[in-house]
């Protein structure tokens, strides 16, 4: 950061930089200006001498040491698309957002390009083209089949009814079963392993329209189509999202209501009306942040119009977000775009909500995001001295801390409600969820399952577990939108279990599923495509009793199948899957040796690779996968002789480095140390925060829990 000299007495010490201790609600301790080894992410403000301190600003959920923000600060452009166009259909795939197709105003021609977009390192690449030139198609995201799936849309030709499938892990597309009607401008979604698309508009080569309002679901698995009770009304381009098992579709235009907003019920095939938008809109971008649907830019539409082929109406493209909160079923107006535009296409990538497209008067190529609903503040000058006016700092492209090869500091957080060793972690889009673990303060394996919000810095109670268990495996399922903890074991009982237990996340409720295989603890875990894969672990309590075991549990049919073996037999290892692949790293084998080794799992070939080995071999990590990066943080040595947890049996010595490994460029890079060591930590990610809960510090459990930006 340097020096901040005064103008006028050349006094450098009226400048400063405050590092905050926490994640929430932070204290800040004041730093010099040439404080040597400043950590990354702080937010510096440069206040001449004489002038009155600024008025602070609303601190930031997205910036780390900002606090909590109940008001987003402004969208900020990042790099542009490659090509200028509106009418792109957007999804993420939780690491990059993708944009397919679009319609370019110099030309005036449907597109058939494929855009990629990194939020880590804010940059575009340009894939495989389409088969088919399309704008203003459905673009939808399936983490079943681990692929790209773009519906209809209008074409040189006309209204198509096409299903193209893009399959990133190929660069290939194919062709799907058609849709049961050609339409563009529908309403989109994906949920329980089905994708919903509702209502739309159908219009031929020689100007004759058709408006629709059909629902149909779509099941990627057999490519196949059903039709579903009906939207209220025809209508077209209205935007959409699905939160917690509703399906939400606004605004729109056509013979209903441009400011409307209804919510489809996916269990029980019903629509019912929430709230009004504050006004008519459509062609505007969509997504979900922190469980609210985010809507912005679009045509304003003050309602009674005839529906007609939609264009671009400069006179009315809009700037504004509207935020809709179904816990209390209200709209609040969230940032406006830095530019106005409609049919701007909308996703969001680990928390960043991002906007592409789109056009008023011409097409373009900007791109705007919003990390978790929020931008770092601009870095600005308070006040005009009398002789010369500080230059302000440049902005950027996103909030210091954010980029992978910067992530911010660990900051210490809400603590867990138990303290606990080898607690279980998963988590879904919104939370994070901590099930069972080992308290040494109650001498007790734990049946405690609780949620964390990173939003609000808080967790709560759920149903506890049917079994208590410490070192078990915990997966999120959003095929089914449920979590499932496999094996773990009893401590105070020195045995390892079988049981498959099962969270309902939308009832609340716990129910066993089929067995494992075998007795197992401390596997390595992670799902892809409608299936969870569990490698390695200890059958027994004691550490000789290691395997190299690997099983594909099928979500659906509830089956599991004996997959090839990993290469060696370890447990204790942190793991995570990144596009398809499921990685393990480190652990401990037979001898009690710590390993450095990372190995990866590809199930289309069933086969095992071996990559580059951990700068520190490690144990007991916590892992996690953010921004398309393995995170594995603290961990220690290996216990003397067996895996009873009892400090004075074990004395392990406890770690607090961070290791991040990057699949694309097949290395390691250090990351930021966790503020307390710890192993037997337990490890999850929800968007692009990390989370690093509970422990062993060495001397007893912990309740510390830590997060940072990745």
């Amino acid at each position: 950061y340097g020096t901040t000299p005064n103008p006028y007495s050349g006094d450098d010490r009226v400048g400063g930089v405050q590092e905050g201790n926490g994640l929430y609600n932070a204290s800040y301790t004041q730093l010099s200006c040439n404080q040597p080894n400043l950590p990354s992410g702080l937010r510096a403000d440069y206040v001449p001498y004489g002038i009155a301190t600024p008025t602070p600003r609303p601190t930031n959920t997205a910036c780390p040491g900002y606090g909590a923000v109940n008001t987003a600060a402004p969208w900020q452009q990042v790099s542009p698309l490659p090509l200028d166009l509106d009418g792109a259909a957007a999804a993420s795939d939780g690491t990059y957002a993708y944009s397919a197709g679009g319609l370019n105003s110099e030309t005036q021609a449907e597109l058939n390009v494929l855009f990629r977009y990194d939020p880590a390192l804010d940059r575009w690449i340009t894939l495989a083209p389409m088969p088919l030139a399309v704008t203003q198609a459905s673009a939808v995201y399936s983490p079943i089949t681990h692929k790209l799936y773009v519906f209809g849309g209008f074409g040189p030709y006309g209204t198509i009814n096409d299903t193209q499938i893009y399959d990133p892990a190929t660069n290939t597309w194919s062709l799907g079963q058609d849709l049961p009607g050609a339409r563009y401008g529908m309403a989109e979604g994906y949920w329980g392993g089905k994708i919903y698309l509702a209502a739309g508009e159908y219009l031929d080569l020689f100007g004759d329209y058709y408006l629709y309002n059909q629902l149909w679901s779509y099941d990627p698995l057999t490519d196949h189509f059903t039709t579903l009770n009906s939207f209220p009304y025809a209508q077209v381009d209205m935007g959409a999202a699905v939160i917690a098992g509703k399906f939400y579709a606004a605004g729109g235009s056509g013979y209903g209501s441009p400011s409307a907003l209804y919510a489809y019920d996916i269990q029980n095939d019903s629509w019912s009306p929430r709230a009004s938008m504050p006004f008519g809109v459509y062609g505007s971008g969509t997504t979900v942040i922190d469980g609210q649907f985010w809507l912005y830019g679009g045509t304003l539409d003050p309602g009674g119009r005839v529906p007609a082929p939609l264009k671009l109406d400069p006179a009315n493209v809009s700037s504004a977000t509207e935020i809709y909160d179904p816990t209390t079923d209200s709209w609040s107006a969230g940032p406006k775009l830095s530019v106005a535009r409609s049919f701007v296409a909308g996703t969001s990538v680990a928390g960043y909500a991002i906007a592409i497209g789109g056009g008023a008067n011409t097409t373009l190529t900007t791109t705007e995001v919003s990390p978790n609903g929020s931008l770092c503040p601009t870095p600005t000058t308070t006040g005009t001295p009398p002789t010369s006016t500080p230059t302000a700092s440049p902005t950027p492209a996103f909030c210091p801390g954010l980029a992978v090869d910067n992530p911010s500091p660990w900051r210490l957080t809400s603590h867990v409600p138990i303290d606990g060793i080898d607690v279980a972690l998963t988590a879904d889009s919104a939370y994070a969820y901590a099930a069972g673990g080992f308290s040494f303060n109650q001498n007790a394996t734990l049946n405690q399952f609780s949620r964390y919000d990173p939003r609000t810095d808080n967790w709560i109670a759920l149903a506890p577990l049917l079994k208590p268990v410490s070192g078990a495996s915990a997966v999120y399922a959003p095929l089914n939108n449920k979590i499932y903890v496999f094996g773990g074991e009893g401590i105070e009982f020195n045995r390892t279990y079988t049981v498959t237990q099962i969270y309902d996340i939308a009832t609340n409720a716990w129910s066993y599923g089929p067995p494992l295989p075998s007795q197992s603890a401390s596997m390595s875990s992670g799902y892809f495509a409608g299936k969870i894969y569990l490698a390695g672990g200890y059958y027994t309590d004691s550490v000789i009793d290691v395997t190299s075991q690997l099983w594909e549990y099928d979500v659906a049919s509830g089956t599991y199948m004996i997959k090839a073996n990993m290469p060696v037999a370890l447990g204790g290892a942190g793991s995570g899957v990144i596009s398809g692949t499921l990685y393990v790293a480190g652990g401990r084998n037979s001898y009690n040796d710590n390993l450095n080794t990372l190995y990866s799992y590809d199930p289309p070939t069933d086969s095992w690779s071996t990559h580059t080995t951990l700068p520190q071999g490690i144990n007991q990590p916590g892992a996690a996968v953010a921004l398309g990066r393995l995170w594995v943080y603290g961990g220690g040595t290996p216990f003397f002789r067996d895996r009873t947890h009892q400090p004075i049996m074990s004395a392990p010595q406890v770690l607090s480095l961070t290791q991040i490994y990057d699949p694309v460029t097949n290395s390691w890079q250090p990351g930021p140390n966790l503020n307390e060591a710890r192993l037997f930590v337990g490890g999850t990610s929800v968007g692009g925060i990390v989370i690093a809960a509970g422990g062993d510090d060495g001397t007893s459990s912990t309740n510390v829990n830590e997060a940072a930006y990745a």
